[in-house]
């Protein structure tokens, strides 16, 4: 019941904002339909009166309805079939913008953390200078050597809100799935719990620390071999002053992009610095596996030279080499309008059933790609290609793959704020030297054979451990063989059981038979 109460709470929000577009009303099902028919009168007596603003109420309504509902709606915003376009597209546009927390609860927090009061730790400690869903970040200065770092601290009671949020989600999810095919084809409790690994990581600070250190010995190892135009720099962890409710790191000193007329005050090269962030995420995404899955104005500070650098790592994930491959030729696939390879493509990652005809399904990606393709740079969407081809491939029982969710999403977000910086800015122009150059070094001949190399080598590392295999395989056969035995033994005591049962049965019969028949004669 409660999960009930407080999801019609939050329908009751949803629809006093007038969020929803009627041609999303219209694809909706039946059960949320009648359950917005319900709410109308309550929409009608005290919803907003003004014309309608998607993007504005949509900031509103989910701002009323709490953290875990922004980070729900930044989550959804790469999934156009489920939530429909219009709301996809503004929910691109949504950032954590909650009020801060106490002063006085973030100082408690620090001196509980250390066991030491605060001024033993910092001379100064601001007040919030920012504050997202889960946590707020405070500039302070270190007593010890006067270094000025970011103080990040979380939430208070955070993690027992966010919890009965998603498990709310889930409830709804479940319910879903239960009731409509097209929920269980999205995998809607995935989709949930997929959010809610994500948000437990971020509210572990020790986390997000060992995500920053692991993505600067990943840009150490990259070296030379990383380009001017993909570089960017990351805060140094305090390990000291750091632990699961607080992230001290170096303070950053740059102009935060969401204030983009001070980055244009800068001087520079604005469709540039538009290619060298979408060039910087997918040199992590592809070359190290490992990503910022969080890119938006906020995360991102440029320095006066125009260098990037990323802040709050809180939401990372990582990618296999064969999903790296599998996205890049996909991509790939698109902007060289090679359909029949996109399609394979598909199949081979297992994307679509083998039972579906490969022909018909790359008939269907051309459906797709050739009116973007042909389009202007400034009509062509990520979020767009994206939301299509989920909606197409529903025909060929295509299902979210979770694995690529988070990096659709990040694509969605950086595509976003490049067009914010520039927009007449060409996604597809800006990946496809990047994406050649990736699959030329990874698919080509040299490649292929340190792939082989490395496999011999790893066999090769088993060698000296055969005999422990073997014995561990006759042990078991051994074992199979005595189970066998036991089954057959089993068997036969049963065979036997079941004729004695019968036995028994027919005496009982004769006995009963000839009982009634002295009887009757």
């Amino acid at each position: 019941m409660g999960h009930i109460f407080r999801l019609l709470h939050a329908a009751h929000i949803i629809a006093k904002y007038r969020i929803i577009p009627a041609a999303v009303k219209q694809q909706m099902p039946f059960g949320a339909r009648f359950g917005l028919f319900c709410l109308a009168p309550l929409t009608a007596i005290f919803g907003l009166r003004k014309a309608d603003n998607i993007n504005k109420n949509m900031g509103l309504a989910l701002a009323k309805l709490g953290p875990s509902y922004i980070k729900f709606g930044q989550f959804l915003a790469t999934r156009p079939d489920l939530v429909g376009e219009a709301i996809a597209g503004s929910l691109q546009q949504l950032q954590d913008n909650v009020p801060a927390f106490e002063h006085k609860l973030a100082v408690a927090q620090v001196e509980k953390s250390f066991g030491k009061k605060l001024d033993q730790i910092f001379s100064e400690f601001s007040q919030a200078v920012a504050a997202a869903s889960i946590a707020q970040v405070h500039k302070a200065t270190l007593v010890d050597g006067g270094k000025q770092v970011a103080v990040k601290i979380l939430r208070p009671d955070v993690e027992k809100r966010f919890a009965r949020d998603l498990s709310d989600f889930f409830f709804a999810a479940r319910l879903a799935e239960s009731f409509d095919p097209q929920a269980r084809r999205l995998r809607l409790v995935d989709v949930v719990a997929t959010l809610k690994k994500s948000v437990d990581a971020e509210m572990n600070l020790r986390f997000e620390a060992a995500a920053i250190s692991e993505m600067t010995e990943l840009k150490k190892a990259f070296g030379d071999k990383l380009s001017t135009n993909a570089d960017f720099s990351l805060p140094t962890v305090n390990w000291a002053l750091t632990d699961k409710n607080i992230l001290t790191t170096d303070w950053i000193d740059g102009t935060p992009l969401s204030d983009l007329k001070a980055v244009n005050a800068l001087g520079i090269d604005m469709p540039k610095l538009a290619t060298n962030i979408v060039t910087c995420f997918l040199t992590q995404a592809l070359e190290f596996g490992f990503f910022h899955a969080d890119m938006h104005p906020g995360n991102i500070f440029i320095k006066p030279d125009g260098k990037i650098a990323l802040v709050d790592f809180g939401i990372v994930d990582r990618m296999s080499k064969n999903e790296r491959r599998f996205l890049a030729e996909i991509l790939y696939g698109f902007i060289r309008r090679d359909y029949l390879h996109n399609a394979k493509i598909h199949f081979e990652a297992g994307y679509v059933p083998n039972h579906h005809n490969v022909e018909d399904f790359a008939l269907a990606l051309r459906a797709i790609g050739e009116p973007l393709m042909s389009a202007d740079a400034e009509d062509i969407s990520m979020g767009l290609l994206l939301g299509q081809l989920l909606k197409t491939t529903e025909t060929f029982e295509m299902q979210t793959q979770l694995q690529l969710v988070m990096l659709q999403k990040s694509l969605v977000i950086v595509e976003g704020v490049a067009r914010m910086i520039d927009p007449k800015f060409d996604m597809f122009k800006a990946m496809e030297p990047l994406l050649k150059s990736w699959l030329k070094k990874t698919l080509g001949a040299e490649t292929k054979v340190k792939d082989g190399l490395q496999a011999i080598s790893e066999l090769a590392s088993h060698i000296p451990h055969l005999p422990a295999y073997i014995d561990r395989v006759k042990s078991s056969i051994e074992k199979l063989d005595d189970i066998a035995k036991s089954d057959a033994i089993m068997a036969e005591a049963a065979k036997s059981t079941r004729r004695h049962n019968r036995l028994q049965t027919a005496l009982l019969l004769i006995a009963v038979t000839t009982f009634l028949s002295a009887l009757y004669f």
